[in-house]
Formats: structure tokens, sequence, C-alpha cells
């Protein structure tokens, strides 16, 4: 088989993994979210906001990431709602304007504050992770004689904001925290399941590694 070939065959090896593991992420964050009892449909929604924002960063939603963000609600929960679908899908039709989404991520800081560490890390990790794998939809390029995708420099660039913005939540939470805890050890614990979440799909990740790192550092612990 020639190499032409070959790229193509592991182009699409590789994305079928990806779109695997994209539907783990979901499931992940709603049990997570039913672990802390905040399952309402508004909460969800907000679940959707760094993927809705990060595809819309080129001035359109393409099929790919609307059929992704759509599989996500589906694994929340929200399609059964028939005005959630339509909320979701106007969302996806017409562009939120600035003000919308940081209204969104506003909300999305209440809904994660008081949450323990390790579960506000984990579930920023996994939106992370889920908006990465938006942003890889933004271009469609050619591996071999397989058509995939890609991110573009806009989607990277939203990409990394959206890093930005989900790696103060759980830094917030931490240096408020820290304050007031008299037990280090228990402290260390609520870390277990950012490590466990990470560790899913049988390996952790620089950004994931990185976010783990941090919270230790917060908590004052040294990283050697």
């Amino acid at each position: 088989m020639d190499n032409f070939s070959m790229q193509a065959i592991e182009a699409y090896r590789n994305q079928t993994t990806r779109e695997r593991k994209f539907a783990g992420y979901a499931r992940r964050i709603r049990r997570l979210m039913q672990a802390t009892e905040r399952t309402s449909d508004a909460a969800f929604l907000l679940m959707l906001t760094p993927m809705i924002e990060v595809a819309w960063v080129d001035g359109r939603v393409g099929r790919a990431e609307q059929n992704a963000i759509l599989k996500t609600a589906e694994v929340y929960g929200l399609l059964r709602d028939d005005g959630n679908f339509v909320e979701i899908m106007t969302r996806l039709s017409s562009r939120p304007h600035a003000a919308m989404l940081e209204k969104f991520w506003d909300n999305i800081v209440d809904q994660l504050s008081g949450l323990p560490l390790g579960m506000t890390a984990a579930i920023s990790s996994l939106m992370l992770a889920q908006t990465r794998y938006v942003a890889d939809l933004g271009q469609k390029q050619i591996f071999g004689i397989w058509r995939g995708h890609s991110s573009g420099r806009d989607e990277e660039n939203n990409f990394e904001e959206t890093e930005k913005r989900l790696s103060r939540f759980h830094t917030k939470e931490s240096q408020t925290s820290c304050k007031s805890r008299k037990n280090g050890i228990a402290d260390h614990l609520k870390l277990l399941p950012l490590v466990k979440v990470a560790w899913a799909d049988g390996r952790i990740t620089k950004r994931e590694r990185q976010m783990i790192f941090d919270s230790l550092f917060d908590l004052g612990v040294d990283p050697n």
C-alpha cells in the first residue's frame, strides 16, 4: 500500500477515535454535574457555550460543528424538550453577540462556584477538550484520499482564550478556599476527580497535566 493511502487510513482512524472520545466528554460532564445536583436544563445549556463560541469564529457554523454540538446536547438530555432544541438552534443559526456571550460565561462561573476544586477542574478540563474538538472541525482539509478537518488561525485564537477562561475557574476557587482550609490532606483528595477524568481515555494530555499541576501549586503543594 502506497504512502498516500496510508495517510488516508491513519487520518480516518484518528478521526473516528476522536469522535468516540468526544461523545465520552459529554457523558462524563453529565455524571459530574449529577454528582453535584446541578442538572437543570439551564445549567447544561450553559455548558454548550464554549463550543458555540468557537464554532462561530469564522462567521458561520458548519454542519460538522452543528452536529457535534447537537450530539452533546442530546447526551445532556436537552433535546427531549422542544424549547431547548429551539434555543440551541437559535444560537447556532444566529451568532450570539459579545455581550450575550459574556453573560453566558458569567453564568458558567456562577454555576461552577462553590464546587470542590477537583470537581471544578475536571469539568473545566472536559469542556476544554470539547472545545478543542469543535475548533478542529472549523477547516476542511485533505489527508491523502481522506477528507477531514483541522482548526484555522481564528479557531486557534478562540481556543486559547477559552483555555484561559476555563483555567481561571479552578484557580479562583483554590485561591479563595485556601484561606480557610485546615486539613491539607482532605483538600488534596479533591484533586482525585480531575486525575480520574484525565486518565479516562487511557492517557493524560499535556494540557490536562498542566491543569493538575496548576491546581497543586494553588494549594501550596510542591509540584515535584
